[in-house]
């Protein structure tokens, strides 16, 4: 029958096999596919710059700068790195010249117990200050991370060096060699979406003689302008209980300023 059809039609017939379900075109699938997931900001960068002057009787101008760097892998260890400089003139003359840096481990960062090591360095030559070294070991525990209100405390033992500046009627650099304790408490609460306040509070008494501490407080309140950049009000108080003969036990300042921050 097709033998007599194709003869009266002149149709060509070429039998047909069946194609291998692996050679037929794929399924359009790009449509349903799940995005990719977004990549891990690994890197962190924090910039403060704050800024106080006056004019008239008295003319002063300080200026303050910070940098904050960290690397972190979520499951293993957070490497920060923190420098800040500290300047100022009055009448002509310096008035203020501090200089701190850190550098910070913090191991298993997404847990609730983090151990850490760090290592710190200060020099302020208007308290006499030549050097202070610090290094430590120690853990953070996390109380809240999550929600508006986050906050951490830590503990650690650590060995303190300082070399102090002769004073006004000598010439003899003395140094001093302490273990001392560290209890910081840090949180943060934030008060609408675009404004928080933080607190940081570090108590370093020596191990032997709680009387002989350094104190230092911390409250920052950070107004978001943009994703990236914020205004802040910043006061920081600083008690050195066993100070040099001619330097004051107390420091404290309030400053306002600007603050930028990226993650990639």
């Amino acid at each position: 029958m097709l033998r007599t059809i194709a003869l009266m039609t002149g149709m060509v017939l070429v039998p047909t096999m069946p194609v291998p379900a692996a050679a037929q075109a794929p399924a359009v699938l790009d449509s349903v596919r799940a995005p990719a997931p977004a990549p891990t900001r690994l890197w962190r960068l924090e910039l403060d710059m704050a800024m106080n002057s006056s004019s008239g009787n008295n003319q002063l101008t300080v200026v303050t700068s910070d940098a904050k760097i960290s690397r972190t892998i979520p499951t293993v260890v957070a490497v920060t790195f923190d420098g800040r400089a500290e300047y100022g003139r009055s009448g002509g003359e310096q008035v203020a010249r501090d200089l701190k840096a850190s550098l910070q481990f913090d191991f298993r960062p997404a847990g609730h117990w983090t151990p850490a090591l760090f290592v710190t360095g200060e020099q302020d030559p208007f308290k006499r200050l030549n050097v202070r070294l610090n290094a430590g070991v120690g853990g953070t525990y996390v109380l809240s991370r999550e929600g508006p209100t986050q906050m951490s405390v830590s503990a650690a033992a650590l060995y303190n060096y300082e070399e102090l500046l002769p004073a006004p009627d000598s010439t003899r650099i003395s140094t001093q060699q302490n273990a001392r304790w560290k209890c910081l408490l840090q949180g943060t609460q934030r008060l609408t979406d675009d404004m928080q306040v933080s607190e940081k509070t570090s108590y370093e008494p020596v191990w032997d003689y709680a009387g002989n501490y350094l104190l230092e407080t911390n409250t920052a309140l950070r107004m978001r302008v943009t994703e990236n950049l914020a205004l802040s009000i910043t006061h920081v108080f600083q008690r050195d209980s066993t100070p040099p003969s001619d330097v004051l036990a107390d420091d404290q300042s309030v400053k306002m300023g600007v603050n930028f921050t990226t993650n990639w």
